[in-house]
């Protein structure tokens, strides 16, 4: 997606729900990727990220070093990397997805959370008055915790 969005000026927006720009995994390998450009990173971008999976430990370099976008870098708890997925909200119907994804009693609300943060957000950027301001925050929760990283 952060590639199409160098490629593409028309992007409006980008979520990444715990992705690897993100995160240790995909370190180096993006920047490597024809078509990198960070000063063609525009678009705002809002990355939601979780502490609890080792595989994806966090790394937010790529993430700082997108200078020319606004940037929002918001850690949730409750969640590991499988219920950003369509998973997430099957935690609370399906006791065994909840049992063998390792779910606690957060992560049905923080799925929540990340599903109106990232709605929020898309309304702001998308349907709203456009990327040249940067007036947003996820809505209040006690499972997100955002960093504004603005731009340059």
């Amino acid at each position: 997606a952060l590639l199409v969005a160098m490629r593409d000026r028309d992007t409006a927006a980008l979520v990444s729900l715990d992705g690897g720009i993100g995160a240790k995994t995909g370190k180096g390998f993006l920047e490597k990727a024809r078509g990198f450009d960070a000063a063609r990173a525009l678009a705002p971008i809002l990355h939601l990220w979780e502490e609890e999976d080792s595989f994806m430990a966090p790394d937010l370099d790529l993430l700082h070093s997108l200078d020319r976008a606004q940037r929002w870098i918001v850690k949730v708890d409750g969640m590991r990397h499988v219920h950003f997925s369509s998973v997430g909200i099957l935690v609370r119907t399906v006791p065994a997805v909840a049992a063998r994804t390792s779910a606690t009693d957060a992560t049905a609300p923080a799925w929540d959370a990340v599903a109106e943060a990232t709605g929020s957000f898309l309304d702001r950027f998308v349907r709203g008055s456009g990327s040249g301001q940067a007036a947003w925050a996820p809505p209040p929760s006690a499972l997100l915790h955002p960093i504004f990283l603005g731009r340059r």
